[in-house]
């Protein structure tokens, strides 16, 4: 994950993971725990921190939906 591996590892580390249901379970944990933490570094008022949309964003969308609706 930190540095390029030669393509003969990175074969033999993917076919690993393939076979192996430990290592690709701790895998998947990592990449969960990296996605937490670049959450955890948007600031407070970021939509895609709070996983809902901006009240600006909700208003356009009202406004889309109705003029569609006309």
């Amino acid at each position: 994950m930190d540095a390029s591996l030669p393509i003969h590892h990175r074969m033999m580390i993917t076919m690993h993971l393939l076979i192996c249901k430990y290592c690709n379970r701790f895998r998947k944990q990592l990449m969960i725990l990296t996605n937490a933490i670049r959450l955890e570094k948007l600031p407070e008022d970021d939509p895609a921190r709070s996983g809902s949309l901006s009240n600006a964003t909700r208003e356009r969308i009202k406004k889309a939906l109705r003029e569609v609706s006309h």
